[in-house]
């Protein structure tokens, strides 16, 4: 990653929640616009559906495809308040497992979300207690994981912040050296990269002003 995304990326980190709601409109003319502004009402965004569409891997069979075209958007909707929060958390499970179910990571994390087993109840306290073996359900093992990113993105009020704690670890070394603006290593850092440049092939823009955002309001 060169030098200029990386420090970007510190940027994002350390200032996602100055970014908690969108920029009042400028009453200034200006003859260049942003090249990720979209004016309210001039692109309608893909559904969640053919955004989701959009990030599976095509080596899937046609009956794994429904039923991740199915559960991911439902969950998504359910448990995540804005749009960005959702495709980001859409996003991130392409990162985690490859939007695959029988993904175990070298650790012990599993599923879709790749959630480790000994934390499940810790996760999403409204959802405990879950049994180890719901784990491996994939509507149990999203729901899960799409609750524990709300709890990180409410928390942190920062979507790159949520993302390396749910990749990381909320006490980990890597994302306190994150907040405090110190070099992170390469796994972490080549992480976050992959997300944003995958998100701005993807989205085009849509949630520009919604990536510090953390409570939909």
């Amino acid at each position: 990653m060169n030098s200029m995304r990386y420090w970007l990326l510190l940027f994002a980190l350390k200032a996602g929640s100055a970014c908690s709601s969108p920029p009042p409109p400028s009453t200034t003319p200006s003859s260049t616009a942003s090249p990720i502004s979209v004016p309210s009402g001039s692109i309608k965004p893909p559904s969640l559906r053919e955004y989701t569409a959009s990030l599976l891997p095509p080596t899937l069979s046609a009956s794994r495809r429904e039923t991740l075209l199915t559960l991911i958007p439902l969950v998504a909707e359910s448990e995540l308040p804005t749009r960005c929060q959702q495709e980001m958390w859409i996003l991130q499970l392409g990162l985690e497992s490859g939007y695959r179910s029988d993904a175990r990571s070298p650790v012990g994390a599993v599923g879709l979300g790749q959630l480790m087993p000994r934390d499940r109840n810790d996760f999403c306290p409204e959802l405990a207690p879950i049994s180890e073996s719901e784990l491996y359900d994939n509507f149990m093992n999203l729901k899960l994981s799409a609750c524990y990113m709300r709890h990180l993105m409410i928390k942190y009020n920062s979507i790159p912040q949520a993302m390396l704690a749910y990749h990381s670890g909320p006490n980990n070394k890597v994302l306190k050296d994150a907040k405090h603006g110190r070099l992170l290593p390469v796994q972490a850092s080549n992480y976050l990269s992959a997300a944003w440049l995958r998100s701005d092939q993807i989205r085009g823009g849509v949630c520009a002003h919604d990536l510090g955002r953390a409570r939909g309001d």
